[in-house]
């Protein structure tokens, strides 16, 4: 049996005060990457958790978007007459184009083999939108750079950062129509 991708596709680094238009251009990046042909054809679905990674460079704030996703493929994706099957290079000029970039991007392709391995990418996708540790700074007390937290709540403002798509949003929307009969007031005849 062969295993999911777990697939990591970053992009530049650009100052803190651009990290929402970072975010607006990686949002759209993505769709686009989404609904390119070859990988639409070889997946079903995917979950995708975009997370933003602030670093300093001589002094100066920097934010980092990137994303985590586990693509469920179709059954004959390593079936070579289905010719549905991505090579590394692939892989990183579908992101480039779908970023826009004159570069080529960062994109990390690793096999996830079922089991325990899918729940710890699971929780790789969807673990945080930003790393607490790296958002606090350490003195005598814990603090925020003020810049940086005006910044990230102007970006992170009303928006979701986990995505999911194909059968994986089919089955979200399924279970929520269960939760909702389940939950709901039944009607009192009279």
């Amino acid at each position: 049996m062969h295993g999911s991708p777990f697939v990591t596709l970053t992009s530049r680094n650009r100052p803190i005060a651009e990290v929402a238009a970072m975010l607006n251009d990686h949002e759209r990046a993505l769709s686009r990457f989404w609904r390119g042909k070859d990988i639409a054809r070889a997946m079903i679905g995917h979950v995708t958790g975009i997370e933003i990674a602030l670093r300093t460079s001589s002094g100066a704030w920097e934010a980092g978007v990137h994303h985590h996703s586990l693509i469920a493929l179709r059954d004959d994706y390593f079936n070579r007459q289905a010719n549905l099957y991505l090579t590394q290079r692939q892989w990183v000029a579908h992101w480039r184009r779908a970023l826009r970039c004159n570069y080529n991007p960062i994109c990390h392709v690793t096999a996830v083999q079922p089991g325990d391995s899918v729940h710890a990418s699971l929780r790789e996708c969807v673990k945080y939108a930003v790393a607490p540790h790296k958002l606090f700074l350490r003195g005598k007390a814990f603090a925020v750079d003020p810049l940086v937290a005006v910044h990230l709540a102007d970006a992170l403002y009303k928006r979701r950062l986990v995505r999911f798509g194909g059968c994986f949003a089919a089955t979200r929307r399924l279970r929520a129509a269960r939760a909702m009969r389940t939950t709901s007031p039944q009607s009192n005849p009279r």
